[in-house]
């Protein structure tokens, strides 16, 4: 069977690489990894995407990489509202 790109996945030379890691962990978790040993194989960003991810799936809708300009800006990484409730 050949292996075709997948998500989180491409193949490089038979190989598949991440193309993004906090997808690739999401997918390990619902395959019942250990969230403690993949987790360590996400920077802090990859985390944020991690939660960005749950959040979604949670049904939440989700902004990331906000900033509100002016005195005192405000930066956030990630924000969540509910879906069904106007912003």
């Amino acid at each position: 069977m050949a292996l075709r790109p997948w998500g989180p996945l491409r193949l490089e030379g038979g190989l598949a690489c991440p193309t993004n890691r906090a997808l690739l962990v999401a997918f390990a978790i619902r395959l019942r990894a250990d969230l403690e040993v993949v987790s360590r194989l996400l920077s802090w960003r990859d985390f944020e995407g991690l939660v960005a991810e749950a959040l979604g799936e949670a049904g939440l809708r989700v902004w990331r990489n906000l900033r509100v300009p002016g005195r005192g800006g405000l930066e956030s990484t990630s924000l969540a509202w509910p879906a069904t409730t106007a912003l």
